[in-house]
Formats: structure tokens, sequence, C-alpha cells
């Protein structure tokens, strides 16, 4: 306690309390402090110093100073001894175990303080806000007081995981202290949680993902892996069954328990169960039981686990085709999808250049679950399909993957014929002494594909382009005028047929000529021996004088020399002038 003095004449400092002597300190020499206060009381100055405080020191002190003019000053100060309060608790009524909630249940939140002088100011806050209680403090005769604050609760599973805390504080010097609680709300309506981790096409590899009800799917070869899992519930113990028995067994703090059966292929990691690789066998109902470790209570939970087998990949034939993919228009074909082996049997779709084709779907299942199936589709065959795709596409429930196969039809095209038609155009030229006839024969040939040629006109018409006429070659066309039908390339006639053909031409035109030679040498013969017999000789128009005079001798029987009649009949006859033939 200070008591400061600025009159450097003062004589003395007095420290007394309540009219006790506490400490007397001169101006020169040694403080005088009562032996009963000696080791507790100090001076520095005109300062005194308690040590030790005790309740007894509380009270009312007087510093008295004394100067050189023996005029006194007085100063009173009150002396107050606080004692800090006990560390708060908090307790949980209503609760069966502190800290141990049940959702639905109406509990009280109290944060106790003790022997505090005065009591402590106590005041609640839940996850750091205010929470207004209820406050209640008792003080004894000598001044310690205890409080305490309460809040209801009505437990709700939000609750679970939140933090209260009692902050107690008070006049100085006392020290703020706190204590918090975390609130442990246990869930025992709520079953336990199973999840599993499976290889799937729909979803990335290693997602876990809630169970649906109707239970998970994994493929077999795969590794499938469940886990248990209870949120913040305390475990004892979990362990994990099929239809036909434990799984496996996990206690807290010991090795897993697993049947010999399974242990080259069933691992445990905390709460998770791993089957790699995963069976057609390990199919059914898996339950897992969650033993809690402060109530005891069995949390419990079951799931189906199904396990698909992805079918063989899809094959396509042709019943009937005479071979694969080479068809005759015309006919009726079946294209068959097949897939074999698959759990469950093959979804299977036809699609004809991307669309859907409707078709004939037909599965049957062993025992085991194993099934084949067949989608065949029926059609009659067109110079339209050639080319054209069916694809068959074989897909199943998750984790199944899709598998494509595909057939491009090859249909035989009939072969592209020409027709050909060919006239004759006769040119007939007279001479005023014989008619002679000169047949001449035009074939017009056409490079494009097909040709027609009327008859009946006795002209040549084509279709197409870079049209050609050839004279020297002659065909012959069938009586009527008809048409000459040709595959394209081929000629009409072969070669050694048209030489037998020229020379059976050749032939008719020598006897023909052969017969007006002899018919003309008749009537020459006749007409010569007439004249003869009239003593006069007539020229024949167009006949030969010297073959005259020959035919005249033969006719008369002169056997004389040639040279004498020949002379006579010079001098008779004169010989008309020759006309060349």
């Amino acid at each position: 306690m200070a008591c400061p003095v600025d009159d450097v004449n003062a004589y003395r400092v007095t420290w007394t309390k309540e009219n006790s002597l506490l400490a007397e300190i001169p101006q020169v020499g040694t403080p005088l402090i009562p032996p009963a206060l000696s080791g507790r009381v100090s001076v520095n100055g005109s300062d005194v110093i308690i040590q030790g405080v005790e309740l007894l020191d509380e009270g009312s002190y007087t510093c008295a100073v004394l100067d050189t003019s023996f005029t006194t000053e007085v100063s009173t100060v009150g002396l107050l001894v606080r004692v800090q309060p006990q560390t708060p608790v908090i307790t949980l009524s209503g609760s069966p175990a502190a800290g141990q909630l049940q959702p639905g249940t109406n509990v009280t939140l109290v944060c106790h303080s003790w022997s505090g002088r005065p009591a402590a100011q106590l005041t609640w806050y839940r996850d750091g806000h205010l929470v207004n209680g209820t406050y209640l403090a008792v003080h004894d005769p000598d001044g310690f007081g205890s409080a305490t604050v309460t809040v209801p609760l009505t437990v709700t599973e939000a609750d679970d995981g939140v933090v209260y805390e009692c902050v107690a504080s008070g006049p100085a010097p006392i020290v703020t202290q706190t204590a918090t609680v975390t609130l442990d709300v246990a869930t025992v309506q709520t079953p336990a949680v199973i999840k599993t981790t499976v290889p799937s096409h729909v979803d990335s590899p290693g997602i876990t993902t809630d169970l649906p009800a109707g239970g998970v799917a994994a493929l077999a070869g795969s590794r499938a892996l469940l886990s248990c899992d209870v949120g913040n519930v305390p475990v004892a113990k979990i362990t994990w069954e099929n239809d036909r028995g434990l799984v496996a067994e996990q206690t807290t703090g010991s090795v897993a328990l697993i049947p010999p059966v399974l242990r080259d292929r069933v691992q445990v990691n905390g709460s998770d169960v791993i089957m790699d690789p995963v069976l057609v066998s390990d199919e059914g109902q898996y339950s897992c039981t969650v033993l809690h470790r402060d109530t005891f209570q069995e949390l419990t939970d079951t799931v189906d686990l199904l396990v698909r087998v992805q079918p063989q990949a899809p094959v396509i034939t042709i019943p009937g085709s005479p071979a694969a993919g080479q068809l005759q228009p015309g006919t009726n074909v079946t294209l068959v999808c097949h897939s074999w082996s698959g759990r469950p049997a093959a979804q299977l779709t036809w699609y004809r250049d991307g669309h859907s084709v409707n078709g004939v779907y037909t599965s049957s299942a062993d025992v085991d679950g194993y099934a084949n199936a067949t989608l065949a589709v029926t059609l009659t065959v067109t110079a339209a399909d050639d080319g054209v795709t069916y694809e068959c596409v074989t897909s199943g429930p998750p984790p199944v993957v899709t598998e494509r196969v595909e057939v491009t039809l090859r249909v035989l095209l009939p072969t592209t014929t020409t027709v050909v038609t060919t006239t004759e155009t006769t040119t007939r030229e007279t001479t005023s002494t014989e008619d002679t006839a000169t047949t001449r024969r035009t074939t017009t040939q056409n490079s494009d594909s097909h040709a027609t040629v009327p008859s009946a006109t006795g002209t040549v018409q084509t279709t197409g382009k870079g049209d050609q006429t050839d004279e020297s070659h002659t065909t012959r066309t069938p009586p009527g005028g008809g048409v000459v039908e040709a595959q394209s390339g081929t000629p009409l006639l072969t070669e050694p047929q048209i030489i037998l053909v020229v020379i059976g031409t050749a032939m008719l035109l020598v006897i023909l000529v052969a017969s007006v030679v002899a018919v003309q040498k008749g009537c020459f013969r006749s007409k010569w021996e007439a004249n003869l017999t009239t003593g006069s000789i007539s020229q024949s128009v167009g006949s030969s004088y010297r073959a005259n005079i020959l035919y005249a001798n033969a006719g008369n029987g002169y056997d004389g020399p040639a040279s004498e009649m020949e002379m006579k009949n010079k001098e008779l006859i004169k010989p008309p002038p020759e006309k060349i033939i």
C-alpha cells in the first residue's frame, strides 16, 4: 500500500490498521514493525508491503505523516481480499452417462463454480455463440460463494459434436477460467451404413457409393469392398456374416477372425471387408453388426451382393448363306447375333447403318444363372442391301461392359447385257443391157453398253456416245429384221463362222455367174444358125464377134480351115465395134 509523501521535512510516517500499529517509518533510522508481523510486513520508503495476504488482512489502513512542525496529515485506504474460485465443472443432468445423450431426451447442462470470494460470474457459449442460462450464487458469512448456471436442452442428432463452453470470471484480480464439453449423441435409431467400392464403367473406379436398397453388383473376378460405417458410435466389435455363416469378425485391438476357407481371398481393414477376387459363390445377403462399446447395443444392417459375369464377345451368323455375307438377290436370309455365358443373359440390339432394327430375342439360363441369348432379324435380300452394315450390341446391368460386332452384307449383282440390232441397206444399179445387183451392208457399232436398231426402216439408230461406222464388216440380219442380243464385249459371229459365211457366199456367186453364161451361150447359138440359113447374119447386142464366128463354124458343119472360112466371113460381114463390159 502506498502513502506518497512530498514534504521533505516529514519527520515520521506511521501505518496503522484499525488503530493497531503496522509499521513506523522514521525520517532517519530503522523502521519499527511489530514482532507479530515481522516477516510478513516490510516497508519501501513510505509504502508498506504485506506478504501472503490473508483474509484477516482485509480492513481499513491509515497512513499518518508527521512533519517537523508537528503537523499530522492522515490518509485512509481499504484493503479487500479476493479468493480465486475453483475451476468450473460441467455436468449434464438427465443423461445415463456423462456426454452420452439420446436423441429426443431433455437434459440440462450445469456449470458449477465453488469457493470464490466473491462467487464467480458464469457464462455459457455454444460453438462460440452466447447462450442464455439461469445463474445462481450463494455466499457464506466469510464471503465465500458458490455459483451455478444451467442451460436446458432437448437433444437432437444435430447436437452430436457440438461444443458447449462455460466461462467463470470475477472482479480483479480474479483470473478467468473455462470448461468445455462436446456433446456425444448416440445414434441408436440409425442403422449401420454399408458401403461398397467396385470397378464400374459408369462411375470412376474406386469411388465409394452408398448402396441402393436393391443391393450392389460386382463383376466376377474383380475386387469388391464392403464398408460398415456407423458414424461417431464407439465400436467394440464389428461382425460380417452372409447366409452361409461368418465372413469376418474384428474386435477393437485384436486380430481379425476369418474362416480358413476364406483367408486367401478375404481381408479386413478396420471396418472394411475386401474380397479379391469376388466369385459367383460369394453372391448372397451380407449383414454388418456393430457392438456399441459403452451401451453394448448392436446396430445391424443388411445388403444383397449380386455377382455379374461378363458375357463372351457376340458372334454374328447367317444360316443358309453359301458363304458369310455372299447373298443372292430375292432370297430370304436371317441374321443371328449370339451371346454366351452371361450372368444374367446379355441384352441384344440390332442396328442397320446406325438405325435400330426390331428382331426376335430368345434366352435360356442354367441353374447357376449363366445364360445364352440370341437376337434374329430376317430380311429379303435386294441389290440395295449391298454394302449395308448390320451391328449387334450386347449390354447388361452394371458393371457389365457393352460390346459390339458388325457385318457388312455383300450381294451378288446380275451382269449387265448389251443389245445390238443390225439391218441391211440394199442399193440396185441398172444398165441398159442387163441388171446387176450390188449389195452394201453397213453395221453401226455403239461404244456404249446398249444399242437399238429398228429393222423396218432400213436405217441404223443408236443411243449413247462415241458412234462409229464400219463398212468393211458384214453382219447377217435374222429373217424379218429381228433383234440380236449379245453380252457386252462378245462378237455376233466367231472368226471361223465368218470365214465359212464368206466361202459360202463366194460359191453362190460362182454358181450364179456360170448359170448366166450358160443361158447366154444357148441364145447366141440359136440366133447364128438362123442367120446362116437365111444367108444373113445379124448381130446381137452385147455379143462377141469372134465367138459368133466359132459358133457359126460349128453350126454349119464346116470342116475346112478356119482361116479360109474366116476370110470369107470377113468379106461378108464387118465386125461391130467391141464393147468392153
